[in-house]
């Protein structure tokens, strides 16, 4: 988390360049979070991945099974994974994952104000339980 300001840092990976940028245009009115990188390309997002800090992951489960070793290995057990997918079906792998969150594409502004409260709720007790 951005410690100057309290923003939530995130990334989004969709292969879905529509999805993408309605995921972007959602969350730019949030205050609380900051978008630090955007990729529709698996090469591109992983060579990018290296050198950017993010706390949230969104990804879409198509682009998580094309790298699933890679990304694995360039997030921290800090960082929260957020899958989405069109089906709800893709839960239950979401799940096995170890995702913090899912989200039924198209993604609708209600269900992803309920994740981004979660993922505030969060962040808030992990600097609690840093100041504490």
């Amino acid at each position: 988390m951005d410690k100057g300001k309290n923003k939530i840092s995130f990334i989004i990976l969709d292969e879905n360049v529509a999805s993408l940028k309605n995921l972007e245009c959602l969350l730019r009115s949030e205050h609380s979070f900051i978008c630090v990188g955007s990729f529709t390309d698996p090469q591109i997002a992983l060579e990018n991945l290296k050198h950017i800090s993010f706390d949230v992951l969104f990804i879409t489960q198509k682009f998580y099974q094309l790298q699933n070793f890679q990304i694995n290995h360039l997030t921290d057990n800090k960082t929260l994974c957020v899958f989405m997918s069109p089906t709800k079906k893709s839960a239950y792998d979401a799940y096995l994952s170890e995702a913090f969150w899912f989200l039924i594409k198209p993604i609708q502004n209600e269900q992803l104000q309920k994740r981004l409260k979660r993922i505030e709720k969060h962040f808030s007790i992990l600097e609690k339980l840093r100041n504490y």
